[in-house]
């Protein structure tokens, strides 16, 4: 029945107009990629165009910045690698696909979600499960060859996670390297990188339409479904404690000091859960919002050095709370630090860029006449920019 109640909804959301950005910011947060449409856009923090990549097919996935490089999927399920400085093209991946007297057959995989690299490989999913790409020791010119495909029992939105015992995610892991993939058809799955194979996958219970967030201190991975649960897994796919929310969990949770985990659901609430040896501890919540939060929180530091908690509704309405103000989600009378509204969705998981007067808060819609808004985190919210598709 879950399945069910999933492909309605799937294809709802797939037949509507609403589409929105992705949206990266570099590891120094001082650039931020904008993917929408046609085009990918580099900003500076003060909103000037550095150069735009143009496409022939729609991009919705953010970028994934690797060594001086970009690379993207589009809705032609090709991979674009781009040189991060000029936006110049470096090579170009596209599927093979059956044609005759000029028309082409095969299913078109639409890829939604960031992809994943190690030093040899590029990991995408698409509608058809997850695929590898041979990156390694490409000459100038030379397009990568397709590695290997697994097709899980539904789409794959999120990024894969790539895991291995040199990775600077958790360089203290003693694990072989392993692909995780969370899937559409409820499971999550982990692989063989080197060849595509399944090594074990676990059923969830629901769809899962965001990522997979991984706890180096606990070797966990925690994953929020559309069947209203976080649950927590150990990386052998044991399932080690589940937290029921009050409706489906759409984004990917959010670690903090790696103690707690914060995560919103699609009746507005915001969650904060204790982690512990044994799974969950205390769980805080607080309504929040009447509208969906359907984008993960961002959590960054203000001038203080003080955490402060950002989020977004599908009203436009982005809150700020701080984090170190007691009681500051379970009691609704403690204030929110602000309250602004972007006059558009907030639809993107939030990134931050470190601008001359501060941190930017930057949120995506789908409003292309203010697709991207940045807003002041120390001036109460106050909108600094907002980008229009096609400026």
């Amino acid at each position: 029945m879950a399945l069910v109640v999933l492909a309605l909804v799937l294809v709802a959301c797939g037949g509507g107009e609403e589409n929105w950005p992705g949206v990266t910011t570099t590891s120094d947060n001082d650039r931020l990629y904008i993917s929408y449409k046609e085009q990918i856009v580099s900003l500076d923090a003060e909103k000037e165009r550095l150069w735009t990549y143009d496409g022939d097919d729609k991009f919705f996935a953010p970028v994934v910045i690797r060594d001086g490089r970009l690379y993207v999927g589009d809705y032609e399920g090709r991979i674009h690698a781009i040189d991060q400085e000029s936006g110049d093209r470096i090579w170009l991946y596209e599927p093979e696909r059956d044609s005759f007297m000029g028309f082409e057959f095969g299913a078109v995989d639409r890829v939604l979600g960031s992809v994943a690299l190690n030093d040899e490989r590029l990991f995408f999913g698409d509608e058809h499960g997850v695929s590898a790409l041979y990156i390694a020791d490409l000459e100038d010119g030379a397009t990568p060859e397709l590695d290997w495909s697994f097709e899980t029992g539904h789409s794959v939105w999120a990024q894969p996670l790539y895991l291995d015992q040199e990775s600077e995610i958790c360089p203290d892991l003693d694990i072989a390297p392993t692909l995780f993939v969370a899937s559409l058809d409820q499971k999550v799955y982990a692989l063989d990188p080197e060849e595509g194979t399944e090594r074990w996958s676990t059923d969830m219970g629901g769809g899962l339409p965001g990522g997979l967030t991984l706890d180096c201190e606990r070797s966990r991975l925690y994953v929020g479904t559309l069947n209203g649960e976080v649950i927590a897994l150990d990386l052998d796919g044991e399932i080690v404690d589940r937290y029921e929310t009050e409706s489906w969990v759409w984004g990917k949770p959010v670690l903090f000091n790696d103690s707690m985990l914060y995560f919103a659901d699609l009746e507005g609430w915001l969650y904060e859960v204790e982690l512990v040896d044994e799974g969950f501890g205390e769980v805080n919540k607080r309504r929040l919002s009447e509208e969906s939060l359907r984008a993960s929180p961002l959590i960054v530091e203000d001038a203080a050095g003080d955490p402060v908690l950002v989020i977004g509704d599908k009203e436009g309405e982005v809150y700020a709370l701080d984090l170190n103000e007691p009681n500051w989600i379970s009691d609704r009378d403690v204030k929110v630090r602000w309250r602004k509204n972007i006059d558009n969705k907030a639809l993107t998981d939030l990134v931050w860029l470190d601008g001359e007067e501060g941190q930017l808060v930057i949120i995506g819609g789908e409003e292309e006449d203010r697709l991207v808004v940045a807003l002041r985190l120390e001036d109460g919210g106050d909108r600094a920019w907002s980008y229009k598709y096609g400026d």
